[in-house]
């Protein structure tokens, strides 16, 4: 994803990359509430757990089904609407 926005931007970011057992042991040793955000990168980025589910009927519906009319976008072509693309 980093790269993606180096191209579109046409310049390099500064990236810092962290080993997941670093995270995790800075995570154990951080106390609720300020390990909060670090819970979340660690949830979110590094495990996936947001995109491994499907949603059940009874809590709600797939976007695509609420707006099947609508064609799927990609980012790619989102750019070009802020002047990225």
């Amino acid at each position: 994803m980093v790269e993606m926005w180096e191209i579109k931007i046409g310049k390099k970011l500064e990236t810092l990359h962290v080993f997941e057992g670093e995270l995790l042991q800075k995570i154990k040793g951080t106390s609720f509430p300020a390990n909060f955000e670090m819970v979340f990168i660690y949830s979110a980025f590094i495990k996936g757990d947001h995109t491994y589910f499907d949603i059940e009927s009874s809590f709600g519906v797939n976007g695509t089904q609420l707006y099947p009319h609508l064609k799927y976008t990609t980012d790619w072509i989102c750019f070009q609407f802020v002047g990225l693309g």
